[in-house]
């Protein structure tokens, strides 16, 4: 069950028009950590140039954004409240683990998404790797990564 508060919604009526009624609608987002994200990823935008000691310069508005579209893809109470940094460059960085699952993505100044897939073998403390770019400048579906994550 989400914690996130229900949306409402101005219900039309062609009978009566000046009178409001609000109705209960499905939360637009099915995750309990998406907004903590989404805040997460704001306060990545006051940090100045610089702000890692090396000349790294603030982070891009095109990384936020992109980082705010791929985390509302990833939105599901199957997955804990990913980790979420600033990336050397103007860029961020989001990272889940779930138990010998790990998934990285590290958005660019210009919108580009890179990911790492790590998984562990426990048993021998072996790991498969597997990394790849996101296709695409419009919206990307990350949903088998969801799917990957949770099938631990």
């Amino acid at each position: 069950m989400s914690s996130a508060a229900p949306v409402l919604e101005k219900a039309e009526s062609p009978i009566d028009p000046p009178s409001v009624q609000w109705v209960k609608t499905t939360p637009l987002l099915n995750s309990s950590w998406f907004y903590e994200a989404v805040n997460a990823i704001s306060a990545l935008e006051r940090l100045s140039d610089n702000w890692d000691g090396y000349g790294s310069p603030r982070i891009s508005p095109m990384a936020l954004l992109k980082a705010t579209q791929l985390v509302s893809g990833m939105s599901s109470d199957c997955l804990p409240l990913p980790e979420i940094c600033p990336a050397p460059g103007g860029g961020v960085g989001i990272h889940w683990t779930l138990g010998a699952r790990e998934l990285e993505f590290t958005i660019y100044p210009n919108g580009a998404i890179r990911f790492l897939k790590v998984l562990g073998e426990l048993r021998t403390g072996a790991e498969t790797l597997e990394d790849g770019t996101l296709l695409g400048t419009g919206s990307t579906d990350v949903r088998p990564f969801v799917r990957w994550l949770v099938s631990a």
